[in-house]
């Protein structure tokens, strides 16, 4: 029976518990990160909605 980490650790070859060392990110630089995180979210909605509108007042016209 496995235990644990359920085999990930072997799967990946590398132990879990190491990290990297991490730079600090800026304020600017989460910022950043959010902001275009939201924006794959957002657009892609509001471009659905949008053509969603342009075709319904299409067929209404």
């Amino acid at each position: 029976m496995c235990r644990g980490n359920l085999g990930i650790e072997f799967m990946t070859k590398k132990p879990l518990l190491e990290h990297p060392e991490r730079r600090r990110r800026s304020w600017f630089g989460g910022f950043r990160t959010n902001f275009f995180t939201g924006l794959v979210v957002v657009a892609p909605i509001g471009m659905t909605l949008w053509l969603i509108w342009t075709v319904t007042g299409w067929i209404d016209s």
